[in-house]
């Protein structure tokens, strides 16, 4: 399974499997997208905005782990000239 139908699962409240598997529905932060995302194309134009991030280099998957327990992280340095205002995002 890709890192990002297991983030898109973990952040739309999915029980799927693998988010049993790796016990993630009991960490910080499941299903906070789920408010925002509930019309119907809502996990499409999550997984779209997921691939934008990966794109513009502020999602990274890293290759550390198994495959079993893949880790998608946020990759700081690209991150601080737009949390900070220096740079726009425009989605």
């Amino acid at each position: 399974m890709s890192t990002v139908l297991v983030l898109i699962q973990f952040l739309l409240e999915f029980s799927a499997n693998e988010v049993k598997l790796l016990s993630l529905e009991v960490a910080a932060g499941f299903g906070t997208a789920k408010p925002y995302y509930k019309q119907k194309n809502g996990r499409r134009q999550l997984e779209r905005l997921i691939y934008h991030l990966i794109g513009l280099g502020i999602i990274k998957e890293e290759p550390t782990g198994s495959p079993d327990r893949p880790s998608i992280i946020l990759s700081k340095g690209v991150t601080d000239a737009r949390l900070h205002g220096n740079e726009k995002i425009f989605f």
